[in-house]
């Protein structure tokens, strides 16, 4: 039961801030670039439904780079503020706030679970921080390493170069969010990676 609590519980936190999220990036008053985000993902979108790859296409990297290349890279690009609002969000919320409420979430305290240092004491906000790196999903919303290769990737590189980096990045972290649940599961000691990675643990208060 104590397992099963722990994903009731990231899933509740990870549903929370994917809501507060949204409602940030959608607010005109605090995202200015929220229409044109609209824009620009329509215009990928667009571009998207009229791509033709056919089997004849030598470079099928190339063909789809002059097809929806650039509406890639710029939907990706303009969406920058939304992504930094995530990340605020989320970092807040996994570090700042579960800091100052005794190493629990929302979701933590609902089921009767908090996360601490691995040697018993509070976890810092460096442990934390560390943490939310990793807490989130793209199933849901954004994965954070997600979110941060989607802000780098286009301000560092040329569209033609930037295309694969942003086209597979998703799947990949997607991939890597599946594995990170198969380390979960699979583990008896019910630990994850960003347990292992920021020295810390989750208890039952319910003991």
């Amino acid at each position: 039961m104590f397992k099963y609590r722990r994903v009731l519980a990231f899933l509740l936190d990870t549903l929370f801030v994917s809501i507060i999220s949204i409602l940030l990036i959608a607010n005109p008053k605090i995202n200015k670039y929220y229409e044109s985000e609209e824009t620009y993902s329509n215009a990928l979108l667009e571009k998207q439904s009229h791509l033709k790859i056919t089997s004849e296409d030598e470079n099928i990297v190339d063909t789809m780079y002059e097809q929806i290349g650039v509406e890639l890279y710029d939907a990706t690009k303009v969406q920058g503020l939304s992504i930094i609002i995530y990340l605020i969000v989320n970092t807040l919320y996994y570090s700042i706030f579960a800091f100052f409420n005794d190493g629990k979430t929302l979701g933590c305290a609902l089921f009767k679970i908090k996360i601490m240092k691995k040697d018993n004491k509070k976890a810092n906000l460096l442990n934390l921080t560390m943490r939310s790196l990793f807490m989130g999903s793209s199933f849901i919303y954004r994965f954070p390493l997600t979110a941060l290769c989607m802000f780098i990737i286009p301000r560092v590189l040329e569209p033609k170069l930037a295309f694969l980096p942003i086209l597979y990045s998703n799947s990949l972290f997607m991939m890597l969010e599946l594995v990170l649940l198969v380390v979960f599961i699979t583990n008896k000691k019910c630990m994850t990676i960003q347990d292992y990675l920021s020295n810390t643990k989750i208890i039952d208060t319910k003991k």
